[in-house]
């Protein structure tokens, strides 16, 4: 995700600009530490952006978890020569793990998770069909039980009988001895090249699932993802120790496209 964040030099109302813009950003995707950085350093570090020196010392360690998240070590060295004092390490030793928790419970990274599991994958693979024969497989959500390794039923809720944006289902699934159900709402339905629903469950939890379909001189290409969108820490701790096999799912996901592909071949 290429942004262009530089300001012109001497532009003092354009780099403010650029740093509000970059920072916002990067409060709805993770991903943007890059650009908020580029913008900052572009400033000077000589902006007056109205906002105050965090106030308390537990505030002030909070700020620096922050910014050497995910961070270099030259960078995390600027930083700790604001905390040279034993109580500014001390409550930046104290605010790291609490850190941590709110940033896995906004962001749902596995670097902020303290259990050190997988809360993303995507795979793909080629299948022999076109893109309108694996579409017709992919978008009926009835026929997930067919191919799926965990899906074992499927009922569409609200009257609905096929599937649609904005469509919701019910998904029964069964891991070993483990069964447990979701509703589903599909949040992407772009025929022949995109379909995606999120799961919800009574705990709080939540899973946005995506497929995209790309045509190729041999047929498809067909990828599947997920990512946690939710997931109380509990949760997240029965799941390791019901399901230790969601801790990497590629090799199972990847078997699920190739029992697709051979349905749509």
């Amino acid at each position: 995700m290429a942004r262009s964040v530089v300001p012109q030099a001497g532009d003092a109302a354009g780099a403010v600009h650029q740093v509000i813009t970059a920072a916002q950003w990067y409060r709805s995707d993770a991903a943007v530490r890059t650009e908020l950085a580029a913008a900052l350093d572009a400033s000077g570090g000589g902006l007056d952006l109205g906002v105050p020196e965090p106030a308390t010392s537990a505030a002030r360690a909070a700020t620096a978890c922050w910014l050497s998240d995910d961070a270099d070590d030259d960078a995390r060295a600027l930083i700790r020569t604001r905390y040279h004092t034993r109580a500014s390490r001390l409550s930046l030793s104290t605010a790291r793990p609490a850190y941590r928790r709110n940033a896995y419970q906004r962001w749902y990274l596995p670097q902020h998770s303290a259990l050190k599991r997988h809360t993303s994958c995507q795979v793909s693979v080629a299948v022999a069909a076109s893109v309108e024969a694996v579409w017709r497989v992919v978008a009926d959500s009835t026929r997930t039980p067919e191919w799926s390794h965990e899906c074992h039923g499927i009922e569409f809720l609200d009257g609905a009988t096929e599937s649609g944006l904005g469509t919701r289902f019910a998904g029964t699934n069964r891991n070993g001895r483990t069964s447990w159900s979701r509703t589903c709402t599909i949040f992407a339905f772009d025929e022949p090249h995109e379909f995606g629903y999120v799961t919800s469950g009574p705990q709080g939890d939540a899973t946005a699932w995506h497929f995209r379909l790309e045509p190729t001189q041999a047929g498809t290409k067909l990828s599947q993802a997920y990512q946690i969108v939710a997931m109380p820490a509990w949760v997240s701790v029965m799941v390791g120790v019901l399901l230790p096999s969601h801790d990497d799912r590629a090799d199972a996901l990847r078997g699920d496209l190739a029992r697709l592909g051979a349905l749509a071949e």
